[in-house]
């Protein structure tokens, strides 16, 4: 694929994102494909299968290689779920492509309904999909490849990334993920992992089939390990192991006494960026994601899109500079205090190193941030 600053390719798995629609158009192919939604479909395995893929007008009139991000729904979500990351893909310039799993579902080994049943080959679809995406829109297309998954997806997500020579490049796992087999992975891989303490579908404390421990909805926990892995520890591991972190373990780069928590934290002395937000009262995020959650997952993916191009990305001015920008941009007067998730505070966080895909809280009680180092 072409080469230079990559082109953004977004795999979006399920989640409720709160941002705008797009037009939506069924039908494969009349017009320009630019500024809407598209229906595609293409036979894999001996079925017909569909996909859906939007570029925003702003990606083809430049006619320069954007990322692909893709998004996979949860098991049972509507086929068009993710399509909302649209807002996403104008705002920052990418691919968004959005597959539709047989039955509303994919097999990802531990999870979930139809699909897993007929043992159907998504990790293959999804191939055959970026494939197809990349025939389409050549000049368009990098090989700077994401994805976002939740719940079923986010285990398809992370079952995609451990694949050998796979195409991705950064996954983004939302209340689902691979419990073992990452331990031999041969090569390295960034993650950005989301999950809930209070998740009752898919356990924070992890699905497994040891009956003194509570089960996860759709029969998961028969298909999942004998002993239980938490978000946490499978989080480290896989820093430890994929990613070849020095410490996978660290202070939470943000947290707060709000009822809704989110504690982010990242790995240090990686191979690869290694971060993880857990939070408190979201449960299976049935009423949708944090506001900034989606931004926050946009920024990650198209960091590691420019550092794959040799640039550096700047999240405030939302564009990756060639080589030697940082320094210019490490001396400029920092940036103001941006927001991660409205209506939080930061508490007692001082001298903590934040990630610099990690926006900052709303400095709605500015007394709460006087004299805070972040």
């Amino acid at each position: 694929m072409t080469r230079g600053l990559r082109a953004w390719v977004v795999v979006c798995v399920c989640g409720l994102l709160g941002v705008r629609t797009h037009a939506f158009d069924p039908d494969e192919d009349h017009g320009s494909p630019c500024g809407r939604t598209i229906s595609r479909r293409i036979e894999h395995d001996g079925l017909q299968r569909e996909y859906f893929e939007y570029l925003p007008a702003a990606v083809c009139n430049k006619n320069t290689p954007v990322p692909v991000i893709f998004g996979l729904h949860c098991f049972g979500c509507p086929p068009t779920f993710f399509q909302k990351y649209g807002a996403l893909a104008d705002a920052f310039n990418f691919i968004l492509v959005t597959p539709v799993g047989v039955g509303r579902s994919w097999n990802a080994v531990h999870c979930c309904g139809e699909a897993l049943e007929r043992k159907l080959d998504d990790v293959g679809f999804v191939h055959a999909v970026l494939r197809d995406v990349e025939h389409k829109h050549a000049p368009l297309v990098s090989d700077a490849v994401f994805a976002v998954g939740w719940s079923n997806g986010g285990y398809l997500a992370t079952l995609l990334a451990m694949q050998p020579g796979t195409p991705f490049k950064g996954i983004a796992p939302i209340s689902g993920y691979q419990y073992d087999g990452f331990s031999h992975l041969a090569h390295t891989m960034p993650i950005f992992l989301h999950h809930s303490r209070d998740d009752d579908f898919v356990r924070y404390t992890g699905c497994c089939t040891d009956p003194t421990k509570p089960e996860c909805c759709c029969k998961i926990s028969e298909k999942s390990p004998e002993e239980c892995v938490d978000a946490r520890t499978a989080f480290n591991e896989w820093a430890a192991f994929v990613n070849q972190c020095d410490k996978p373990e660290n202070a939470p780069t943000s947290h707060t006494e709000h009822a809704q928590v989110a504690e982010c934290y990242t790995a240090r002395g990686c191979t690869a960026e290694s971060a993880i937000c857990i939070y408190d009262g979201y449960h299976h995020f049935q009423a949708g994601f944090p506001e900034e959650m989606d931004r926050e997952i946009a920024h990650f993916f198209m960091n590691e899109a420019c550092r794959l191009a040799g640039g550096y990305w700047d999240r405030r001015l939302m564009v990756c500079g060639p080589r030697g920008y940082k320094a210019m941009h490490d001396r400029a007067p920092p940036p103001p205090i941006n927001r991660l998730l409205p209506g939080m505070r930061l508490k007692n966080v001082t001298a903590i190193r934040r990630p610099h895909y990690i926006s900052r809280f709303r400095d709605r009680d500015r007394t709460s941030v006087a004299g805070a180092n972040t």
